[in-house]
């Protein structure tokens, strides 16, 4: 992976990693969309859990899907799967899915994913503690549950008041990074 320069707090646009840190009124964010940016879950980034090696957290997120409703024939085709979009298309084929089940355990499998990826890459690490002091947001305008339902370069995502999506993403990576600080000190 290439070696990236370090990021300023400012509004300076961090395009060459899909991200940039914006200020608006006494909130900070870190605004986030493309698979080049490495809070995305299409981020490629290898991480081992429960004996499993995973290439991304979308895989990981969509394996636990197919897990969580034991649906071994599509867990392994995501497994096997190379591209995120393509893992993505397969976790919405997993059978018995049930969305009130989803709902109450989606949050935890995505955090255990993301924590993972971040603890065992050092280099990944390092990007999410920089954006200390900002929520991280996924400026996804077509995704209302993970993402603020607002585009990256939307000046309407600079104010909470106007996301149309809950972020879980978001909300899920600033909970890790404040997670491994804690564990540093």
């Amino acid at each position: 992976m290439p070696k990236r320069q370090a990021e300023d707090t400012s509004s300076r646009d961090m395009a060459s990693v899909g991200s940039k840190q914006l200020k608006s009124n006494d909130e900070k964010f870190t605004l986030f969309y493309t698979p080049e940016s490495p809070f995305s879950n299409f981020h490629p980034a290898v991480f081992e859990l429960e004996d499993v090696k995973y290439s991304c957290s979308e895989q990981y997120m969509m394996h636990q899907k197919a897990v969580l409703f034991e649906d071994t024939e599509v867990g392994e085709q995501i497994i096997a799967a190379v591209k995120p979009g393509k893992m993505k298309q397969l976790g919405r084929r997993v059978k018995n899915f049930d969305q009130n089940v989803w709902n109450e355990n989606k949050r935890a499998i995505v955090k255990k994913g993301v924590k993972a990826k971040f603890s065992q890459n050092s280099d990944l690490k390092k990007e999410l503690l920089k954006t200390q002091g900002t929520t991280l947001a996924e400026a996804s305008a077509n995704d209302r549950i993970w993402g603020i339902g607002l585009g990256l370069k939307n000046p309407l995502a600079l104010d909470k008041k106007n996301w149309k999506g809950q972020n879980l993403l978001g909300y899920i990576l600033t909970e890790v990074r404040e997670e491994l600080i804690a564990e540093e000190k």
